[in-house]
C-alpha cells in the first residue's frame, strides 16, 4: 500500500513537469487546448483523479484555465505570471517596458556593487572575453551574434556576483527582457553608433568592475541603462507613426 501511494503521488508531478516543459519547447502555446483528461489518462497510465490534480496545481499557479464541459488551455500569460515555475519565455507588452527597465536599473546596479567584491579571475576572463567578441562581430556587421552577446554580457555580470539569490532572479527577469530587448537592439543598430556605443558602456562598465571603481562602475550602469531607455523611445515613436499612417 505504501509503495502504491508513493508512486500515485508522484504522478501529477510528472504530469505537470511534462506539461511545463512542452510550454517550455514551445509545444503548447498560448490558448491552445491541452490532451482531455481521457487523453492524459491513458497516455500516463493514471486515474483521472491524479489527472485532476495535477490540472488543478497548473490552474492555481496561473498556467492553465480550466473550463467546465469545454477543456483546459494554456493561459495568455501576463506580468502577474511570470514567477510561474515554467520560467517562460514571452514577448513584454510595450507599456510594461518603462517599469521593467527602472527595475532592471535597480537590480542591476545591485548586481554591479556585488560583482566589485565577489569577481574572481575567471569572471574577468569571460567578461573580456565576451568584449572581443562583441566588438568581432560588430567589425562584421553581424547583428544576431552582437544582440546575443549583448544578452551574455550582463548574464555574465549576474554570474560573477556568486549570488544564488541574484542569479535566479537574473534567470526570471531577464528573459522577460530579453525578447523587447533584443528588438530594441536589432530595430536600432542601423542607426549610427549604436553597436559601438554599447560596446564601449560595456567595456566602460567591465574596466570599472575590474579595477574596483564602484562609483564609476555605478554610473556607467545607469548611463547603459538610459541609453537602452532612450532606444526604446525612438522604436516606441516609430511604431506609433507608422501605426497612425496606416490607420
Amino acid at each position: 500500500m505504501i509503495g502504491y501511494m508513493s508512486v500515485r503521488e508522484k504522478t501529477p508531478r510528472i504530469i505537470i513537469d511534462n506539461i511545463l516543459s512542452d510550454i517550455k519547447k514551445g509545444n503548447l502555446t498560448s490558448g491552445q487546448t491541452l490532451p482531455s483528461q481521457k487523453e492524459l489518462c491513458k497516455k500516463y497510465n493514471t486515474s483521472r483523479g491524479s489527472v485532476r490534480e495535477a490540472l488543478q496545481a497548473l490552474e492555481l499557479v496561473d498556467i492553465i484555465e480550466i473550463k467546465p464541459g469545454v477543456g483546459a488551455f494554456v493561459k495568455n500569460f501576463s506580468l502577474n505570471s511570470f514567477f510561474n515555475p515554467a520560467r517562460l519565455h514571452y514577448r513584454v507588452d510595450d507599456s510594461l517596458m518603462p517599469d521593467l527597465l527602472e527595475f532592471r536599473e535597480i537590480f542591476e546596479t545591485i548586481v554591479v556593487n556585488l560583482a566589485i567584491d565577489n569577481a574572481d579571475e575567471k569572471d574577468i576572463k569571460q567578461l573580456q572575453d565576451n568584449l572581443e567578441l562583441t566588438k568581432f562581430y560588430i567589425e562584421k556587421k553581424d547583428k544576431k551574434q552582437f544582440v546575443k552577446l549583448d544578452y551574455e554580457f550582463h548574464k555574465k555580470l549576474s554570474e560573477s556576483t556568486h549570488n544564488k539569490v541574484i542569479k535566479n532572479y537574473f534567470d526570471v527577469i531577464f528573459p522577460l527582457l530579453k525578447y523587447s530587448i533584443s528588438e530594441i537592439l536589432i530595430a536600432t543598430t542601423n542607426l549610427p553608433g549604436v553597436m559601438t556605443d554599447t560596446y564601449e558602456d560595456h567595456k566602460k562598465i567591465f574596466e570599472n568592475i575590474k579595477f574596483k571603481n564602484r562609483k564609476k562602475a555605478v554610473e556607467g550602469l545607469k548611463g547603459h541603462i538610459e541609453f537602452v531607455k532612450k532606444n526604446f523611445a525612438v522604436i516606441s515613436k516609430r511604431k506609433i507613426n507608422m501605426n497612425n499612417k496606416y490607420n
